[in-house]
C-alpha cells in the first residue's frame, strides 16, 4: 500500500487479529513517534511529532478506545497528552473516541436533555482546556458521528467524505479526508533587553541601602566647579552604595519560559512533579504512580489558584492603572511585540542587529538637526522674566512628585530610589543644578536616553509605522521640572486664560468640554452663525419647507436626523438660498448688527515648555 517514500508508525491490536491504528508520513519530513505511559497499552493510539520547519511542528494523535474502556482510563490518556503535547506545536486527533453522547450533547437539537457521561465530561474538559474543538461533520448510516476529528480553534481544516479510500468501506466509519491549512510564521526574536547586568531591586537590602545613603560625604562634589565632573561624582557615590546592598543579574534569556503568574513554589512544584513522573516512568509501581498523580494535582492547584488570583489582581487594578491591562496582554504573549523580519524601504532586515540598526536609521532619518542660526536677543532687561538659582525648597518638591515606580533611564536608577532617598540627595542636588545654570552647561550624561520604537498603525514589519519615545534619566527629570516651575511662574500672567495646553488641571479633555457648553447654549437660545431679516428668512423657510419632498425627509429620519437636526439643516438651507438670492439682487436682505466673535477656548500646538 505505502512505497518506500515513507515511514510508518503503527501500533497492531494484539487481542484479536485485524486492527490497529497507522500514521504514515513523506520522508521529506523530520518525523518521530511520541510514547505514552506503559499503562495505556491497551489503547490503540499512535502519536507522530512532524518537523515543518525551523520553528514550527505538527503532531498528530491517531486513536482508538475499545468501547468498554473505564472513565480513569480516559482520565489517564487526557492527562498524559497534556504532557506530552508541545505549546508551540500545532495538534491534530483522529480516530474512534468511542463516545457516542459526544454529537448528541452538542447537537443544536438535543437542547437540554441530553446528559453526557463521565466519559463526555472528561472530553469536553480537556478540549476546553486546550482550546480544542471537533469538526468532523460527516455522518454514518445510522446518522451519528463516531469518528472525531480535533483540531485547535486558532487552525483552518476542512473535513469531507475522502472519495478514494485506501481500505474496504466500513459503513459505520466512512473514510475521511482533512486538508489543514498551516501557516508559516516568522519567528519573532526576543530581544534581549538587558545585555549587560543591572540591578534587582526586587532582591534589594533597603535598610543597609538607605542608611549607606544616608551616610555618603558628598564633599568632593561640592568642590566641583565643571558640571560634568561633579555629575560623574553623584553617579560614582551612588553606584558605590547599590553596589552594596543591591544585586545584578545579566538577565535569563528565557524570561518567556513561564507563565506571569508563576511564582516560585509553582516552579518548584513543577520540578518535583517531573521528578515523580521519571520514577514513575522508570519502576512502573503503583505507588510511585500514585505519588505522581497527588503531585500533579497539587501542581494544577497552584496554578489555577495563581492564575485566579494574578487576573482579579489586574482586574481591580485597573481603575487606577488602565496600562496593566496591556501589561497583562504583553507578558501572556510567547514573543516580543517586534516581528523578527522587518523591512526598511526595500531592504529586509532578518538578523537583531540589523532590525536595531534598521531602527536607527529611520529616526536619524526623521530627526531635524537644530540650526546654529539662532539669532541673539537683545541685551534687555526682560521685566516679565524673573530667574532665580534654584533652592533646596524646589528641588524637594521636584522630588517629591517622582512616581515610586521602577521606571529607570540609561543609568539604571529607579525614581522610587530619588523619591525616597530625597533627604540625602537634595543639597547634591541643588548644588548640581546651580552649577548647570551658571555654566549655561548641561551634563554629557544626562544627554543619552533609552529608545523604544512604538507602532503607531499599520504593518508592525515596517519600520517606517514606528515612532520613538525615550526614557530620560530620573536626574535630568527632576531638572527639568525644577526649571519648568520657574519659568511657568513667570510667564503664566501672559498666558490666555482661556489656554488648556500644558496648563495644571487643564487638558484636551477641558477645552472639549468647555467647546461642548458653548455649543449648547448658542442652540438653546437658537443662535447661528448669521441672523437675516426675521420676515425674509421666515418667508423663505416656510417656502423652503414645503419644496423638500417627502422622500428626503424620510431618508433624513432613517439617517437619525431628529426634530431638531432637521430645524438646523432647514435653517442652513435658507442661508443658503438667501445669499443666492442677494447675489442675484432679487430681495434686499438686511443683516442685524453682529460683533466680532472670539475664540473662548483653545489648545495651542506647541512644544512643551518644560
Amino acid at each position: 500500500m505505502f512505497s518506500g517514500n515513507y515511514t510508518l508508525y503503527r501500533n497492531d491490536r494484539v487481542a484479536r487479529k485485524g486492527g490497529g491504528t497507522l500514521v504514515a508520513v513523506r520522508n521529506n519530513f523530520s518525523s518521530t513517534k511520541i510514547n505514552l505511559p506503559r499503562t495505556l497499552d491497551e489503547l490503540e493510539i499512535t502519536l507522530v511529532k512532524l518537523k515543518l520547519n525551523a520553528n514550527q511542528y505538527l503532531i498528530i494523535v491517531n486513536a482508538y478506545i475499545p468501547p468498554n474502556t473505564a472513565a480513569a482510563t480516559y482520565e489517564e490518556l487526557f492527562h498524559a497528552l497534556e504532557e506530552v503535547l508541545y505549546l508551540e506545536a500545532y495538534v491534530i486527533f483522529t480516530g474512534d473516541f468511542n463516545i457516542p453522547e459526544y454529537f448528541a450533547c452538542n447537537s443544536k437539537s438535543a437542547g437540554s436533555a441530553v446528559l453526557g457521561s463521565e466519559k463526555y465530561v472528561l472530553l469536553k474538559n480537556f478540549l476546553d482546556f486546550g482550546d480544542y474543538v471537533q469538526i468532523n461533520k460527516v455522518v454514518n448510516i445510522n446518522n451519528r458521528i463516531l469518528d472525531l476529528i480535533i483540531v485547535p480553534k486558532t487552525l483552518t481544516c476542512d473535513v469531507m467524505q475522502d472519495i478514494q479510500p485506501l481500505v474496504k468501506v466500513d459503513c459505520h466509519h466512512p473514510p475521511l479526508m482533512s486538508l489543514l491549512q498551516v501557516t508559516s510564521k516568522v519567528k519573532s526574536i526576543n530581544f534581549q533587553r538587558k545585555l549587560t547586568p543591572s540591578y534587582n531591586f526586587k532582591k534589594a537590602n533597603y535598610f543597609g541601602l538607605y542608611t549607606a545613603m544616608a551616610n555618603i560625604d558628598w564633599e568632593v562634589l561640592y568642590s566641583c566647579v565643571d558640571v560634568n565632573t561633579a555629575c560623574k561624582y553623584l553617579y560614582q557615590n551612588v553606584y558605590s552604595t547599590l553596589d552594596q546592598f543591591v544585586p545584578k543579574t545579566a538577565g535569563s534569556r528565557n524570561q518567556l519560559k513561564y507563565p506571569p503568574w508563576f511564582n516560585g513554589d509553582i516552579v518548584r512544584q513543577l520540578r518535583i512533579k517531573e521528578r515523580s513522573r521519571a520514577l514513575y516512568i522508570k519502576t512502573r509501581k503503583v505507588r510511585d504512580k500514585e505519588s505522581f498523580q497527588i503531585e500533579r494535582r497539587e501542581l494544577k492547584r497552584m496554578i489555577n489558584n495563581a492564575k485566579s488570583s494574578y487576573i482579579n489582581c489586574t482586574e481591580q487594578t485597573l481603575k487606577q492603572n488602565p496600562n496593566a491591562l496591556w501589561r497583562l496582554v504583553n507578558s501572556m504573549k510567547k514573543s516580543t511585540r517586534i516581528p523578527g523580519e522587518m523591512r526598511f524601504g526595500t531592504e529586509i532586515l532578518a538578523s537583531p542587529e540589523g532590525i536595531v540598526n534598521g531602527f536607527a536609521r529611520h529616526f536619524q532619518d526623521i530627526f531635524t538637526p537644530l540650526i546654529n542660526t539662532v539669532q541673539k536677543l537683545p541685551n534687555k532687561s526682560l521685566d516679565y522674566m524673573c530667574f532665580t538659582l534654584v533652592s533646596e525648597e524646589d528641588v524637594i518638591k521636584s522630588l517629591k512628585k517622582l512616581k515610586s515606580k521602577s521606571t529607570a533611564g540609561l543609568d539604571g536608577i529607579p525614581s522610587f530610589i530619588l523619591r525616597d532617598c530625597w533627604p540625602v540627595l537634595v543639597k547634591p542636588l541643588t548644588h548640581l543644578f546651580n552649577l548647570i545654570i551658571r555654566t549655561s552647561e548641561f551634563p554629557v550624561m544626562w544627554k543619552c536616553a533609552k529608545v523604544i520604537p512604538i507602532l503607531k498603525s499599520g504593518d508592525p514589519a515596517d519600520i517606517t509605522n514606528y515612532r520613538q519615545i525615550s526614557l530620560l534619566n530620573n536626574f535630568s527629570k527632576v531638572f527639568e521640572c525644577v526649571l519648568h516651575e520657574k519659568i511657568f511662574t513667570s510667564v503664566m500672567n501672559f498666558l490666555s486664560k482661556d489656554q488648556h495646553a500644558f496648563i495644571p488641571r487643564r487638558s484636551t479633555c477641558t477645552n472639549l468640554v468647555n467647546f461642548t457648553q458653548y455649543v449648547s447654549n448658542a442652540m438653546d437660545v437658537n443662535k447661528q452663525g448669521n441672523h437675516y431679516n426675521d420676515d425674509d428668512a421666515l418667508v423663505l423657510h416656510q417656502r423652503l419647507e414645503r419644496e423638500i419632498t417627502e422622500k428626503r425627509m424620510l431618508e433624513e429620519t432613517q439617517m437619525g436626523f431628529g426634530k431638531g437636526r432637521r430645524h438646523i439643516i432647514l435653517h442652513r438651507l435658507v442661508e443658503k438660498e438667501l445669499e443666492k438670492m442677494k447675489d442675484n439682487k432679487k430681495i434686499p436682505v438686511r443683516r442685524k448688527e453682529e460683533k466680532d466673535a472670539y475664540a473662548q477656548s483653545g489648545d495651542m500646538e506647541v512644544e512643551c515648555m518644560g
